[in-house]
């Protein structure tokens, strides 16, 4: 039992393994803390349609200039998002097929859109008359209004001839964002694919519980103890960071995976709720001990196709270890990943320092056991 494990005999390095915790609040950057809470907000584009399994990229928009090199709105569709006072935004894009070194094959279907949060309804409103409008009179020669009967307010426009649709829809304080690239230019197929979309994503976003403006400041730094459980040299005090200092739903993740599906059926599985972004590591928090033991065997068995088994550090259990098959072309891997289970709670670590890593696999089990 873990309760009976001296983990002080553990060969942990400089790593920090006192239980911790993170009292702060987001402050300053509560529009980014609650950019990460709208992940959930955005449905994956493996539930609009299966044959959209691959996450090309999912990421917080925070300035209007963001959501434009996102691709969701025209250059001068940014001065309508600082007038309306856009506050923070998530994008997300998938397909049906890989996104190569060449880029996306005109062949597949792509679906993208960001969610984008005005600081009340009627902001939003006026936001999507005007994002619109500008996109709208890009070409204005040659686009062409539509319409959908189930969605009266979503504000449509295609180019004929050219194989992508764009909408702009209010809901609440929010403005849905969503471009639909088909391989051919065929307006009810684009129209069909928009209706598609709506349905999946609306239903998502009526689920979600957005956080008041005036409590952005009061967003908790480490939602759930998270951050604090997920091991590190280093806890001094940090603020917000997309990708190393954060809590997230499941979403996230799934939206940025390259075969959807499987990941979001692990998560289902194992009731996984929540996960934490620290450094080059995640913390991931199952449903109870027996789920998060089928979540760490479904993680490992995801990666089987490319890494072996390797020992993991000296005397720690539940610790699984593995290194990328083919050493000499590890440019899409890290070389070595450790996988550390501990009650509810399962430790993706990677490093390309394998000395290092099992340092801070044994590390990773003692914190947590330290942690109840």
């Amino acid at each position: 039992m873990p309760g009976e494990i001296d983990v002080r005999t553990f060969d942990i390095g400089s790593y920090q393994v006192s239980k911790h915790r993170y009292e702060g609040t987001a402050g300053t950057d509560g529009a980014l803390a609650e950019g990460i809470r709208m992940a959930e907000a955005v449905v994956l584009t493996s539930r609009i349609d299966a044959a959209l399994a691959i996450g090309y990229n999912a990421k917080v928009l925070l300035t209007p200039l963001e959501v434009e090199e996102f691709g969701m709105v025209a250059g001068a569709s940014t001065s309508v998002l600082e007038r309306h006072r856009m506050l923070v935004g998530y994008g997300v894009s998938g397909g049906d097929e890989p996104d190569t070194e060449e880029g996306i094959s005109p062949t597949a279907t792509v679906v993208s859109s960001a969610l984008l949060r005005f600081p009340s309804a009627a902001a939003a409103a006026a936001a999507a008359v005007e994002l619109e409008s500008t996109d709208f009179n890009v070409a204005a020669d040659q686009n062409r209004t539509l319409h959908l009967a189930e969605y009266p307010a979503a504000y449509i426009h295609w180019r004929p001839g050219i194989a992508n649709i764009g909408v702009f829809l209010a809901h609440e304080e929010f403005v849905l964002s969503l471009l639909v690239e088909r391989p051919a230019a065929d307006e009810a197929d684009l129209l069909a694919w928009v209706r598609k979309t709506l349905d999946a994503q609306l239903p998502v976003l009526e689920k979600f519980r957005p956080t008041a403006e005036s409590e952005f400041d009061d967003l908790p730094l480490d939602p759930g103890g998270l951050l604090a459980r997920t091991v590190t040299r280093d806890r001094s005090v940090r603020v917000p960071e997309v990708n190393t200092f954060a809590v997230y739903g499941i979403n996230d993740f799934v939206h940025r995976a390259g075969d959807q599906a499987r990941w979001a059926s692990l998560f289902g599985r194992s009731g996984t709720d929540a996960i934490a972004y620290l450094n080059d590591d995640t913390l991931l928090r199952a449903r109870d001990p027996d789920a998060a033991q089928t979540l760490a065997a479904g993680l490992t068995a995801l990666f089987r196709d490319n890494y072996i088994r390797i020992d993991g550090p000296s005397g720690v259990p539940d610790v699984i270890c593995m290194s990328v098959e083919d050493a000499a072309n590890p440019e899409n891997y890290w070389v070595n990943k450790c996988f550390v289970v501990y009650r509810r709670y399962v430790a993706m670590l990677n490093g390309d320092d394998r000395g290092d890593l099992l340092q801070r696999a044994a590390a990773q089990y003692a914190l947590l056991a330290n942690s109840f």
